[in-house]
């Protein structure tokens, strides 16, 4: 008698929380267009070309081409991921 006693007060309880509970707002936000993402993706990457170029210039060091820059940046990222799983903070 007890047990039946304490299921139907926890269900009284259920119900009465989600009947009268704080009401979550759904916020949607428009889903970003993938072209435009790569597009702006490649214009920071020229960006950052640029900025390699000038920085050789000023030490006057040959600059490498642009997928050699890729490929050094793909190898920057790796270590950076490595130092974040490893705990230590960095950029």
């Amino acid at each position: 008698m007890l047990i039946p006693l304490i299921l139907l007060i926890v269900g009284i309880y259920l119900i009465a929380k989600v009947l009268f509970g704080k009401k979550k707002e759904i916020i949607i936000t428009p889903s970003l267009n993938k072209y435009i993402v790569k597009h702006e993706e490649k214009l920071k990457d020229d960006e950052e070309y640029k900025e390699y170029i000038e920085w050789c210039k000023m030490k006057g060091e040959l600059a490498a081409d642009k997928e050699g820059f890729d490929e050094y940046r793909m190898k920057e990222y790796q270590l950076y991921k490595k130092l974040i799983k490893h705990g230590i903070g960095g950029l």
